[in-house]
């Protein structure tokens, strides 16, 4: 019997491996979770930081309600986008979450910042906190934020990260712009588990004192802190040690004149430093290890694509990807004319995946918040939304998570459409070949194919029924195909190319 089975084995063993692959390996690699959610409830909704942690995402939110009451919010939502649980931080007066940043996989560290009513001073408060949003430890840091005769130019900035020793680094800054006072900043280091710090202040800086971003200078105890138009080096004690050259944050362009930064974040990819930011146009630049230039991108122009980073966060890096966008038609902070959603996604050699826009010519002005890349490959975007015309000044909070390939539409409508025009593309998996017949009715159609990064491979375009496209040139591994009709999509899915 054995001897007869023998020459069976290896189209066995190849079968069974097959068959081991299409259960456990492609599910890993499904399409992400996607959603759309418009948040109408409150006279304003602003998202300040979002993060993603294990039972979903946390967004923190200032909110005036319809009561004209005034508080920060942070609440958790699942994969689909529905909301499971929020708290609220009112105590003594106004209240803003500046930061949230995960501890670990159970706590999470909240940064208040708590203006009080007759003070001459705000107040920051930390949080620690557990996903069911019980407050474990709070500590009350006093701050010297002067009030101006008008409060609304007092204009503050905060940014938080982790140090190489597990500390937080928190980066809080105000700017008088009433007075056209240079303002100051702290910089705090800070226990994430006791919430014990130690703080350092500056002030006489010569430029504004709003940091735009801070991040671990290359796995050393030094810290990079961005500002406008200046970088600065600080040590494990929070001294600034040193004053980088200006070239690091003020680019020439092909055109030849210069980009100073506004709304930066920084990042690190394969050890080298990234940031991106700007207004007008979206300015995206990778350095080398000693800091100078490697590669620097813009997106849109001042002309007929303005484009503007997303206010609080406009640069996410996951596994595989850099997700970098903000608002494309901008025309002003939060309010203005009709705008769009924007995100671009580059691959970790900075080369162009794709550039996309949403929500166009539906009346509203969005203005991006946070671009935040999730584990699931996709993106998720925060904004506020508003149409002056019929809402005056009152702000929509307004989610958009697209999936890796750019796309938003949400699972059951995406479910439905595929089940209803009854698409079967074959072999599957297949070599050199995708056959597929398009629906009754459907007369022409593109067919488009994806690698797992999101980067188009392939496109056709089809007016016949039966349809068989060549796939010689592919490598081996699994895509992602979709079938449009005019502007619907009438199938989605995986192929294999063995």
């Amino acid at each position: 019997m054995g001897i007869l089975l023998s020459p069976l084995l290896p189209k066995f063993k190849s079968y069974f491996m097959r068959l081991l692959f299409t259960i456990l390996i492609i599910p890993l690699f499904s399409l992400s979770q996607t959603f759309e959610k418009v948040f109408t409830n409150n006279i304003f909704q602003i998202a300040t930081d979002a993060i993603e942690c294990s039972e979903g995402y946390l967004i923190s939110t200032r909110v005036a309600d319809n009561n004209k009451k005034a508080y920060a919010m942070l609440s958790l939502y699942n994969k689909q986008g529905n909301e499971m649980r929020s708290c609220k931080f009112d105590k003594n007066g106004s209240n803003v979450i500046e930061n949230i940043i995960l501890v670990n996989d159970t706590l999470v560290f909240v940064v208040i910042n708590q203006l009080e009513p007759n003070s001459d001073s705000s107040k920051l408060v930390y949080h620690l906190l557990n996903l069911d949003f019980e407050t474990i430890k709070s500590k009350e840091i006093q701050t010297r934020v002067p009030r101006s005769s008008n409060d609304l130019a007092i204009t503050v900035a905060s940014k938080i990260c982790f140090n190489i020793k597990g500390n937080l680094i928190h980066a809080f800054g105000y700017q008088d712009l009433a007075d056209n006072k240079e303002g100051g900043y702290y910089l705090n280091k800070i226990n994430p588990i006791t919430l014990e710090h130690t703080s350092n202040y500056y002030n006489d800086l010569g430029h504004d004192a709003l940091p735009q971003s801070i991040t671990p200078y290359a796995k050393t105890d030094s810290l990079l802190l961005f500002f406008s138009t200046k970088t600065y080096m600080a040590n494990n004690e929070q001294n600034i040690v040193d004053t980088l050259p200006d070239e690091l944050i003020i680019h020439s362009t092909d055109t030849s004149y210069y980009i100073m930064w506004k709304h930066i974040t920084a990042d690190w990819i394969d050890n080298k430093l990234v940031l991106g930011g700007n207004i007008s146009t979206l300015l995206f630049a990778q350095f080398n290890s000693d800091l100078s230039v490697k590669t620097v991108r813009t997106f849109g122009n001042y002309d007929n694509d303005r484009r503007c980073s997303a206010f609080n966060k406009c640069l996410s890096v996951n596994k595989n990807s850099i997700y970098f966008g903000g608002s494309g038609n901008y025309s002003s902070f939060l309010y203005g004319y009709e705008s769009t959603v924007n995100i671009v996604k580059l691959d970790r050699n900075i080369d162009l995946i794709w550039d996309k826009e949403y929500k166009k010519d539906d009346g509203y002005y969005y203005y991006a918040m946070n671009i935040l890349a999730t584990s699931d490959g996709g993106c998720l975007v925060a904004a506020t939304r508003n149409n002056q015309e019929t809402q005056g000044n009152k702000l929509d909070m307004y989610l958009l998570k697209v999936d890796s390939l750019g796309n938003y539409t949400p699972s059951s409508i995406h479910q439905s459409l595929i089940e209803k025009q009854n698409i079967c593309v074959y072999p599957n998996p297949g070599s050199n070949t995708i056959n597929f017949k398009l629906p009754s009715g459907v007369t022409i159609a593109q067919f488009n194919l994806y690698d797992i990064s999101g980067k188009k491979v392939l496109t056709r375009t089809t007016e016949f029924e039966q349809n068989t496209i060549q796939t010689t040139v592919l490598q081996k591994g699994i895509y992602i195909y979709e079938i449009w009709n005019s502007a619907k999509l009438i199938g989605r899915g995986k192929w294999i190319k063995n």
